[in-house]
């Protein structure tokens, strides 16, 4: 009973205490709910560009494209954001509008390589080897040790007809970069499809 006493008069004495101290405030704004901040346009921006990527991911590419192009409403300048608008439209087999919005991710972000490669491969499934031809020795100058450039540069040559080049410019690589096993590959796998099984059986 002691106790229990106590116990009621230390909260009861608590409680007093509290609202004495509350009284003393001279300003009361320290109990107000404030106001959340507005988002900034990159954060709004960040906000339709993850939904868009779920959107993505589901196939549901139109909802997709909606949410990126609110996206770059409010960051017109994001190379990322007009590099994945490129890859919705060709998911809706839109080349034109995907190489137009690829094109503009290389133009605001010159040195990422990903949008030159992705292009590429839009301008082979539409019939235009040469555009992708270009774009590929300009990766290559960019960077004469990528095997994906010099792979992509061989199958534009493929798309045109032009066997020979295509062979030559891989065997070319390779003597540079004898290592490369995956432009190893891919000489060999041409070789095949041309019947040259010695050849081949070498590149291998």
């Amino acid at each position: 009973q002691f106790f229990a006493a106590l116990i009621a008069i230390f909260a009861a004495f608590s409680v007093v205490l509290g609202c004495e101290l509350i009284n003393k405030f001279p300003n009361r704004q320290y109990f107000r709910v404030s106001k959340p901040e507005p988002m900034s346009n990159e954060a709004q921006a960040r906000t339709f560009f993850s939904q868009a990527l779920i959107d993505m991911y589901n196939n549901k590419f139109k909802e997709a494209e909606e949410e990126l192009q609110k996206a770059l409403a409010l960051d017109p300048k994001s190379a990322y954001i007009n590099f994945k608008l490129s890859q919705v439209y060709a998911e809706q087999n839109q080349n034109e509008l995907a190489v137009k919005f690829c094109t503009q991710a290389i133009a605001l972000d010159p040195q990422w390589t990903e949008p030159y490669h992705f292009m590429i491969q839009v301008y082979i499934f539409s019939h235009k080897p040469l555009e992708a031809e270009a774009l590929a020795k300009k990766l290559l100058e960019m960077d004469p040790q990528d095997s994906s450039a010099i792979i992509e540069l061989s199958r534009t040559y493929q798309a045109q007809g032009l066997q020979g080049p295509s062979v030559l410019v891989l065997e070319e690589f390779l003597e540079s970069y004898p290592k490369n096993l995956e432009v190893r590959q891919e000489l060999a796998q041409l070789l095949v499809a041309m019947g040259r099984f010695d050849e081949a059986e070498m590149a291998y």
